[in-house]
């Protein structure tokens, strides 16, 4: 039988432990990217960048990576967008808990109440996920050394190891 067969031959057990061992060596198989789609009202986009700038400076301080905002350019769009990413559900609820008494956050917050740079927000959470084959030759590459790399290391077994793109 195949590695995978075996696997699921041998039950789901042995399927958590694979997993188990695959977070404990830091793969991005956790990780949680917040989407985030605004509404900003005509007029209010220059208070909404400076807004956003804030932002940007904050999210990595809590241990996250921020993948920009993405802001209206052509036509009469009132849509601004925003990403950013935690390596797990636990860290991104901790950046939470720990935002809610940052002073920095605080500003942030009495600057949306003052200007009004949105009137609303909805955010939404993704896994990453990419297939190999929409890589470019070269990363592709690089992800099987890393691949053949760390099986050696653990014994054989191949690990699964899901590209992480980082825009920006």
């Amino acid at each position: 039988m195949t590695g995978a067969r075996n696997r699921a031959a041998a039950g789901p057990q042995n399927d958590f432990r694979a997993r188990s061992r695959r977070k404990k060596r830091g793969s991005n198989a956790d990780m949680i990217t917040c989407y985030l789609r605004y509404e900003v009202p005509l007029g209010k986009l220059a208070d909404f960048e400076a807004y956003a700038a804030m932002w940007l400076d904050l999210v990595p301080r809590f241990g996250g990576t921020h993948h920009g905002y993405f802001l209206p350019s052509e036509g009469e769009s009132d849509i601004a967008l925003a990403m950013f990413s935690f390596p797990s559900l636990a860290a991104y609820e901790q950046y939470r808990k720990d935002a809610e008494t940052d002073p920095d956050v605080q500003k942030a917050i009495a600057f949306v109440k003052e200007t009004r740079c949105f009137t609303r927000y909805e955010r939404s959470f993704f896994r990453p996920f990419v297939s190999e084959n929409s890589l470019r030759p070269g990363v592709r590459s690089a992800l099987q050394r890393l691949r053949a790399k760390a099986a050696s290391a653990i014994g054989g077994e191949t690990p699964v190891l899901r590209p992480y793109i980082n825009v920006g």
